[in-house]
């Protein structure tokens, strides 16, 4: 009854209380987030890294545990986890409740930089994100053609469709998984090679020197000042079969006398 009384002694009041009520109500319906998995600040952070033609123990031996080595300088560990599977390592770092995952994640990175300087010759920096309920996946967009091959997809996805995605607001575009990366491949005659005394390093050694982009400095012509590149890279992946992998006294061996270049995608 006093709610009623007060209402009629005070009508005006009582109506810019409610109006008052009403508008904060609609700035909150207006502002609130909608998630379907909130943010619970899980303090966890997930290391992955790749290794293509490694065996799970291999990738246990050189490449998970540099990183569990170096991770336990990281203040604040609760616990380490990691699984190991062929080419691929998945090391999760747990930290205690109250840690600053700020400087937690940028501890992780720089000690994974560091671990990565002890690592086999051919592996990149790890990928290293937040693990979180709100990361996880709301849906999945799948992609298949009857004309496109595997790795055309893949290429359409990341160079394409996953820009796209990322520009939506509040929305996260992960890496697209599941297809073929494009890749030149030398599939080499083990037979010729034992023929002509050569080892797989100086392969690899003659596509690294012989398919260079560097800086040669500058040539002045006149009155212009002209950048000058050693530009070896090759437009046409075929003009690898030329590439010289013995030259000097002798006959000189190529590419194509002891492999194939195929445009191809990686396994």
């Amino acid at each position: 009854m006093w709610i009623i009384s007060l209402a009629l002694r005070r009508p005006i009041t009582v109506v810019a209380a409610v109006l008052s009520i009403i508008s904060v109500a609609i700035m909150a319906l207006s502002s609130m987030k909608q998630d379907i998995f909130p943010d619970l600040k899980i303090p966890a952070i997930y290391v992955i890294e790749g290794y293509g033609g490694m065996s799970p123990a291999q990738m246990e031996g050189y490449i998970t545990s540099l990183y569990e080595l170096y991770f336990l300088y990281v203040p604040g560990i609760e616990h380490i986890e990691s699984k190991t599977i062929q080419n691929v390592t998945v090391i999760k770092v747990f930290f205690q409740p109250d840690t600053d995952m700020a400087s937690a994640m940028a501890a992780i990175v720089a000690m994974a930089n560091r671990a990565t300087s002890l690592m086999p010759h051919g592996s990149y920096n790890p990928f290293v994100l937040r693990f979180d309920a709100g990361s996880l996946p709301v849906g999945q967009l799948v992609l298949a053609s009857e004309t496109k091959t595997v790795k055309d997809l893949e290429d359409l996805a990341y160079t394409r469709i996953r820009p796209l995605l990322a520009t939506v607001p509040g929305a996260e575009a992960p890496p697209p998984f599941g297809g073929n990366i494009r890749s030149i491949v030398i599939s080499v005659d083990a037979d010729k090679l034992r023929r002509y005394n050569i080892s797989g390093d100086e392969i690899i050694k003659v596509l690294m020197s012989g398919n260079k982009v560097l800086p040669a400095g500058n040539v002045r012509t006149g009155d212009y000042m002209r950048i000058a590149p050693v530009n070896s890279d090759l437009p046409d992946i075929h003009q690898l079969d030329y590439l010289p992998i013995r030259t000097g006294h002798g006959p000189q061996i190529f590419i194509k006398d002891i492999g194939q270049v195929q445009d191809s995608s990686d396994i």
